[in-house]
């Protein structure tokens, strides 16, 4: 109930200050400066602690801030032994796709899927295809969507958002037969 109440306060607090930035700090200095009594207090409250870095990672990626999400999700996984989840990764990836950086969000897909053993969700799947689409590289969309979707290795199905990204483009190419 506690770890309840301080998750909505917290979000909270994201939603109605003017500057992220100076809570994202208060709260990450709240974090790293616990004593090792409170730490392994923490720890049994992963919960609060994993949404805690989920709410940094996303407020650095809200800000295009990759290396400052880099190290915040470095810190969960290495000095706090809190292991990720696909909510986590996903900020990440939308993270490093909004700063250009598709090696390193495929890094993450990798080590979410293989190192965590994290499926993907629909909408990490639909972040690459709408980034590569973008970039005109419809052969990389098509081999997300194919592996994901189509290989299925991933308890997970396409939405309407992703066949409006794939209708769309294959309309713009007049590629008809692609849209069948």
């Amino acid at each position: 109930e506690n770890d309840l109440l301080s998750n909505t306060l917290f979000s909270n607090i994201f939603l109605h200050c003017n500057n992220h930035y100076d809570v994202e700090l208060f709260l990450y200095d709240d974090i790293t400066s616990l004593t090792n009594e409170n730490k392994n207090k923490a720890n049994n409250h992963f919960f609060l602690d994993k949404t805690l870095f989920r709410i940094l990672i996303n407020n650095a990626k809200e800000n295009e801030n990759l290396a400052r999400a880099g190290q915040y999700f470095n810190d969960m996984v290495n000095k706090y032994k809190i292991k990720p989840n696909v909510y986590i990764y996903y900020s990440l990836i939308k993270c490093a796709l909004s700063a250009c950086k598709e090696d390193t969000a495929e890094d993450y897909y990798y080590s979410m899927i293989h190192k965590y053993k994290i499926f993907p969700n629909t909408y990490i799947i639909n972040s690459f295809i709408k980034y590569f689409i973008q970039l005109n590289n419809i052969e990389k969309a098509e081999s997300y969507f194919s592996h994901a979707f189509i290989e299925n290795p991933f308890p997970i199905e396409p939405d309407e958002y992703t066949f409006s990204l794939l209708f769309s483009y294959f309309s713009d190419q007049s590629d008809y037969d692609k849209i069948e």
